[in-house]
Order: structure tokens, then sequence, then C-alpha cells
């Protein structure tokens, strides 16, 4: 009882649980409802956001440590997030300072335990990510390493400030929840206009691609104001950024995509998406790498199964008999020998081929 009446007392000390919001002219605020790992299961927290109108940058103030026993030192801090729901960082208040305790010492974090912290909270795959307080709570009887700090040994040096386990391990679950990264991002898109999303696509931010495709889907924006931006950064997509705008792209947007694509593996996904739906642009020969397997064996595997053949494409394919990759230029000919429409030089050329390959199909 005494425990968990602690733990509540911390966070009505840090002032997290706040009944009424406050809105001003550049900020507006709003609360969330949340489990973090260090509680038991119902004993859920309500912490209060602030969110900056001309930024979209989000804070919230919470206790310090998750504290287990009556002995940590227990201080409000800030966390901030930006817009896209990505932790930015940790602002102690003035004349306080987290502290950690080493062989039977209390002592404040220097510099370097601030920097660690700080590439702690922004390491999203953290080993502390998978732990709850049934991982890190010591019982009287158990070996400790310190508290706050008092933590089974879990956790190597290298993943938390030594003597402060549990600070980093508070922290980090504040820093890095789910539910509040996915809240943030929510609210930045249903206020998101085109005015704005134009705005966010002149940041050099890896968050900027995939957050304005979602906006730009949710709000149903046409994807044509946005293309230049797209076409211009497309090589560094990731794949399901990738996906997610072939979603919104038509027949022309995909093959003005694949002619500026050198990256190989979104090329291929923009060409398995073109062959997907059955349609057959002869000018995609203009595009195709003729010296990469994998791109010349989907166009021939798509060709011949949808008994695609014309004289445009027996001319493109004809050259790759002689193709230096005996891979390529055998899937040409195999593509080739079915085609029912070739002319006497072509099929002269499909027999030398057999000849001179002969051992090989």
């Amino acid at each position: 009882m005494a425990f968990k009446l602690y733990i509540i007392l911390s966070f009505i000390f840090c002032g997290i649980i706040s009944p009424f919001l406050k809105e001003e002219d550049n900020t507006t605020t709003f609360e969330k409802t949340l489990n973090h790992p260090g509680l038991k299961k119902g004993e859920d927290q309500t912490l209060t956001f602030t969110v900056e109108k001309a930024t979209g940058k989000v804070s919230s103030k919470v206790a310090s440590v998750m504290c287990y026993t009556n002995e940590c030192k227990i201080i409000t801090v800030t966390l901030e997030w930006d817009q896209f729901g990505n932790f930015l960082a940790l602002k102690i208040p003035e004349n306080q300072s987290l502290e950690k305790h080493l062989d039977g010492k209390t002592m404040s974090f220097s510099s370097t335990d601030y920097n660690k912290l700080d590439r702690i909270l922004n390491d999203n795959v953290s080993i502390l990510s998978d732990l709850t307080k049934d991982d890190i709570y010591v019982e009287d009887d158990e070996e400790v390493d310190g508290y706050s700090g008092a933590t089974k040994a879990v956790v190597g040096k290298k993943d938390v400030v030594e003597g402060a386990t549990l600070t980093c391990f508070t922290l980090w679950h504040w820093a890095n929840h789910p539910e509040i990264q996915k809240t943030i991002r929510q609210r930045s898109l249903k206020g998101q206009t085109e005015k704005s999303l134009q705005k966010i696509l002149l940041k050099n931010h890896p968050s900027v691609p995939l957050f304005a495709l979602q906006a730009i889907t949710e709000k149903e924006y046409a994807i044509e104001q946005y293309w230049s931006y797209y076409l211009r950064v497309a090589n560094d997509l990731t794949g399901k950024e990738m996906r997610l705008l072939l979603k919104l792209s038509d027949a022309e947007q995909k093959l003005d995509l694949f002619q500026h694509l050198t990256n190989m593996s979104l090329r291929r996904i923009v060409i398995i998406s073109i062959f997907r739906e059955d349609h057959f642009t002869p000018q995609l020969l203009d595009y195709i790498k003729f010296d990469n397997y994998q791109e010349v064996n989907l166009l021939i595997d798509f060709l011949t199964e949808y008994k695609v053949e014309n004289e445009l494409i027996n001319q493109k394919l004809i050259p790759q008999l002689n193709n230096e990759n005996l891979l390529i230029s055998r899937g040409v000919y195999w593509y080739l020998s079915d085609c029912k429409n070739l002319n006497k030089k072509q099929l002269k050329l499909i027999k030398k081929f057999d000849r001179k390959h002969k051992k090989n199909l």
C-alpha cells in the first residue's frame, strides 16, 4: 500500500495530473491517459501536453524517476517531441539535477552522464524497450547495484547511465512511448493544410516524406502539387514510402518515377507496381536497365505471362541476345523463341544464339 501511495504522490508532486486544459494564442494543450511499464497494470497516468502552434513541437512534464523506495530524488523534467512524434530533448529545471548512486554514494549527473542519457533516449530500439517493472524492481533480499540504480542486473553499462538505471528506464519509456508518438503524429496530420504541408516539405528531415504522404492521403490532396518534391527525393525514399507514393500515382507518373530512379530496389518496386496493373506501355522499354538481370527478368516474366508481343518489343530485345550476362540473354532468347511475329532476320539471330549456347539452354 505504501509503495502504491508513494508512486501516486510522486506523480502528483510533478503536477502531471491536471483537470484543466489551458489554451493561449501560441499554444494549445491536450491530455492523454497512458500506461508506463514501470507501473502496475491499471495504474495509468494522465499527462498534459503543450503544443506550440508555430512549430508543432510538443512538450510534457514528467517525474524524473519512477521510484520504488523512499530514497530517490524526484524532480520534474520536461520532455519534448517534434510534430512527427519523434523525441527531441530532455529539459532539466535550472539549479536542479538528476542523481545517480554508485559505490554507496549519491551524486549529481555529470555532463558526460547527460550526454549519455540523451543518446539513450534517442535510441528507439534500446534494450530498455523490453523491460517492465518486474524486470527492474529489486526486493530487499535481492542483489542490487544501487538505488535508482537499485535494479536487477539485466542491462549493460552501455545501455544506461551507471547507477541511474531506474531514471533511464522511466524517461526512456515516456520519451519513446508509442501512444504518445502516435497521438502527436495523428494530431499533427489532422491539422495540416496544403499551405502548411508545402512548408513542411522545405524541411530537411527524414520524417518529412512519409508524413507528407500520409497527410496527402488522409486529406485527399492532389499529388501533382507535391510531385516535383518526390521526384527530387525519390532515390532516398524507403520501400514503405515508395509504395504509398505509387498508390497516389497514375500510370504516367509511375513511368516518370521509374525514369528518374537509380536505386535498384526502388526501381523493382515501381516496375512490379506497373506490371500489377496488367498494363504495358512501350515507353517503359526506354527506361529498362538491360544490364540488370532482375529488372530484365521482371520484364520477361510479365511479357510472357500476359502474352504481350509486338514489333517494338522485338526490336528492343533482339540486341540483348548479345548481352554479356548469359542469364539475361538466355531469358530474352526464351521469350523471343515463343514469339509468332518475328521477321526473317530476327529468326536467323534466334537460331544463331541457339547454336552458340546450345549446351546452356
